[in-house]
This record gives structure tokens, C-alpha cells and sequence, in this order.
């Protein structure tokens, strides 16, 4: 970029690379950022109409994720495990992914780090960050078949840095609940009409028989359904960064300079 694609020797690397016999100078070099920079921000603002360019960023880097979880009762810190090549050579960035944990609740330790065949500038450390992660706070510990999940999200950000974004525990259970069922009342039989009776017959003279009086019908009982229902709840776990950048080996090699 800029005024180093006039050296010859970075012009004949490129020919190599994209293996081309000649190369098109028809932009100013010294004008080829700020233009990148004004296409781009075109495509993103609605009051101007150009045409798209599908850009995505290249990661130069691949990064190793060590992690080593602690006894919860002793703190005793447990086999240390690594992912290696969580993000690979050639991924494009700003990206965040997951690693997750079955029945774990936290309380563990991860590094980040450059993966060995990464080609780092002489003298650049290896160690990119260090993190000190707590317990997540549990609330449905005493239910029966309560089971937990541990998310860890690594995010390799827009300057292409890994750093840890967040750690979520999970907690899912399950719950049994009673649901009111809609009963079918019966139907009142409708009444039998009232005979009429005329002069001159028998029993006319003779009152008419008083109703009986109804009973009065109990209330039916309500009935319930039982269903499970499945539930969880998420938390975030709390951690805090031991060094970003500088490994604690060399911020003490520097103290010691100072010194």
C-alpha cells in the first residue's frame, strides 16, 4: 500500500504471488487508502448509490485457547487442556466463538495464545492474554435432575487481538405444573309444557300439584392436567483479565530494567 508498491523488489514479490507478467499502476498510491476508506463508508451510508464489494478480513494468525479448571471444593487446578488453532490461519475477523462444558460451573483459568506455527515478528511474545474466570452463582442447585452448561466466548476482534468477551453458565431443570381442564357441563332436559285442562272435566275444580322444587346440583370438582415443562436460566460469570499484551514473565523482566 502507498508508496512502497514502487520499490521493485515488492513489485516483482507481487507479480509471484498472483503471478502476473505486469501490474496496473493506474491509481495514485498515495491516494489508494483514502479512497478504500470513502468506497467503504459509500456502501455503508443509504445516501449514496455504488456499486458493492464483498471485503473480508484475513487472519494472519492462528491462536491456541489453554484452559485449566479448578476442584470446586479444593481448588486443586485439574489437568490443563488446550484447543488448539481456535482460530485458523486464513479466518476472517471480527468473529467470536464458542467453547463449551457439560456439568461445569466455572472456576478456571485460560490463556490465549499464539499457535506455533504462527510467524510472529522477532522478539513479539507469544502470549497474547490471561484470564482468572470465578464460579457462576447457582439458584436451582437443590433441584433434583438440575443440570449445567458453561459457554466461553473468545472474540477475535476488528484488530485482529483475541480476547475473552463473556463466560455463561446455564442452568436447566425441569417442572411439573397444573393446568385447569375445561369440563363439558351437562345439558338441562327441557321442561315437559303444562297441560291445559277444561270445564267440565275431572279435577278441574282441584288445584293444580305444586312443582316439586329442584335440587339444587353440587358444583363439579375442577380437574387439572399435569405437564413437564423444561426451563433454564442464564448467568453471566465473572473473570478478570491478569495481563493483556505483556505476559507477566515480561512486565517483570521490565520492572527489573527499570529498576
Amino acid at each position: 500500500m502507498g508508496d512502497c508498491t514502487r520499490t521493485p523488489v515488492i513489485q516483482a514479490v507481487i507479480k509471484q504471488v498472483f503471478e502476473k507478467p505486469e501490474l496496473q499502476r493506474t491509481l495514485n498510491a498515495n491516494e489508494c487508502i483514502a479512497r478504500g476508506a470513502a468506497l467503504n463508508s459509500a456502501m455503508m451510508t443509504p445516501f449514496f448509490n455504488v456499486a458493492e464489494f464483498k471485503m473480508e478480513d484475513y487472519n494472519s494468525y492462528p491462536v491456541t485457547v489453554n484452559y485449566q479448571f479448578k476442584d470446586l471444593e479444593t481448588g486443586q487446578a485439574k489437568e490443563p487442556k488446550e484447543y488448539r488453532n481456535f482460530f485458523t490461519l486464513g479466518q476472517k475477523f471480527p468473529l467470536v466463538q464458542q467453547l463449551k462444558f457439560d456439568n461445569k460451573e466455572g472456576n478456571f483459568t485460560l490463556k490465549v495464545d499464539y499457535s506455533d506455527e504462527a510467524q510472529l515478528l522477532a522478539g513479539l511474545p507469544s502470549t497474547i492474554a490471561q484470564y482468572d474466570v470465578g464460579r457462576g452463582k447457582r439458584t436451582k442447585a437443590d433441584v433434583p435432575g438440575c443440570t449445567t452448561k458453561l459457554a466461553i466466548r473468545v472474540k477475535n476482534n476488528i484488530n485482529q487481538i483475541p480476547e475473552l468477551e463473556r463466560v455463561e453458565l446455564t442452568e436447566m431443570w425441569t417442572e411439573e405444573e397444573k393446568i385447569p381442564v375445561k369440563t363439558s357441563g351437562g345439558v338441562k332436559p327441557a321442561a315437559a309444557p303444562k297441560e291445559e285442562k277444561k270445564e267440565g272435566e275431572a279435577g278441574a275444580d282441584t288445584p293444580a300439584e305444586q312443582p316439586a322444587a329442584e335440587e339444587q346440583k353440587a358444583p363439579e370438582e375442577q380437574q387439572y392436567e399435569i405437564k413437564t415443562r423444561k426451563k433454564e436460566r442464564t448467568v453471566e460469570v465473572p473473570f478478570k483479565t491478569v495481563s493483556h499484551a505483556i505476559p507477566p514473565d515480561m512486565k517483570l523482566q521490565f520492572k527489573n530494567l527499570e529498576n
